[in-house]
C-alpha cells in the first residue's frame, strides 16, 4: 500500500517534469498565439497582466517542439519577460531590470529527481 501511495504522489508531479509541447510550423508568431498553443498541448494555463505584458509582440520560433519550459524561456527572453509557476499556472511577467543588472536574477534549468 505504501508503494502505491508513493507512486501516485510522484506521478502527480510528472506533468511538470519534461512536459512536451508543440508550437506548429510557423517561424514567427505573437506571444498570444504561442501561449494558446502551449495551453492546447499542455496541462498549464498561462496568465499575465495585459498592462505589463504585450501579448501582441511577435517572436521568432527557433524550436517548434520540445520541453515546455525550454520553449517558454526562449520565447520570453526575446521580450524581456520571465515566468513563475504555481501549480498548473504559469505567470508571465516583465524581468526586473534592476535586479538583472545587479546579477540578482538567474535562469535555472533542469529537472528535480
Amino acid at each position: 500500500m505504501h508503494l502505491t501511495t508513493s507512486f501516485l504522489f510522484f506521478s502527480s508531479l510528472l506533468p511538470a517534469i519534461g512536459q512536451q509541447v508543440s508550437l506548429g510550423k510557423a517561424r514567427l508568431m505573437t506571444l498570444r498565439t504561442a501561449f494558446a498553443r502551449i495551453e492546447e498541448t499542455s496541462k498549464y494555463t498561462i496568465s499575465y497582466n495585459t498592462s505589463l505584458v504585450k501579448a501582441s509582440s511577435v517572436v521568432k520560433i527557433t524550436k517548434h517542439e520540445g520541453d515546455l519550459f525550454d520553449i517558454l524561456a526562449a520565447l520570453l527572453k526575446q521580450c524581456d519577460y520571465t515566468y513563475e509557476t504555481q501549480g498548473n499556472y504559469i505567470l508571465v511577467k516583465p524581468i526586473d531590470k534592476e535586479k538583472a543588472r545587479l546579477g540578482l536574477v538567474r535562469t535555472v534549468k533542469g529537472h528535480v529527481a
